[in-house]
């Protein structure tokens, strides 16, 4: 079992909301070493995305010529495909993660975005618990996770 305190989020009135933000060590083809990167956990996305200077930065090998939409809340973006190789480091354990992930092009018209773990399969490697009321979010790892 892995547990994250809630991340305090500033939002543009002032006030401050808690957000299920976990850092994941992402390795950087750019820098050839690991980086940690945010995440904001999302049970409302199907997929995991990231942006396009993210993207960069680890020096992700994107599929650019695979460009497809992507519906969400917000509405129809462009994304292309990604693997993230990562860490999930806790207190007591390691464990190793290729993530499939939808790079967001510039030119999709975001103009800022979070980094976001979606359902598919981040979800099937963890039991994932969101404890509101004590700002945690818990993570238990399932069989599906090798």
């Amino acid at each position: 079992m892995i547990t994250y305190p809630y991340r305090k989020s500033r939002r543009p009135n002032g006030s401050y909301v808690g957000m299920p933000v976990i850092p994941i060590e992402c390795y950087s083809h750019k820098f050839n070493i690991f980086i940690i990167v945010e995440f904001l956990v999302d049970s409302g996305a199907d997929v995991s995305m990231i942006s396009k200077d993210s993207a960069e930065m680890l020096g992700l090998d994107v599929d650019w010529n695979d460009e497809k939409p992507l519906d969400g809340v917000g509405g129809t973006v462009q994304s292309c495909p990604a693997k993230i190789r990562a860490k999930l480091i806790a207190k007591h354990a390691q464990k190793s993660l290729n993530i499939p992930v939808r790079v967001i092009p510039s030119s999709s018209g975001v103009s800022s975005m979070p980094n976001i773990l979606g359902r598919s399969p981040f979800f099937e490697w963890f039991d994932i618990l969101f404890r509101e009321s004590e700002q945690k979010l818990i993570l238990r790892p399932t069989d599906k996770l090798h």
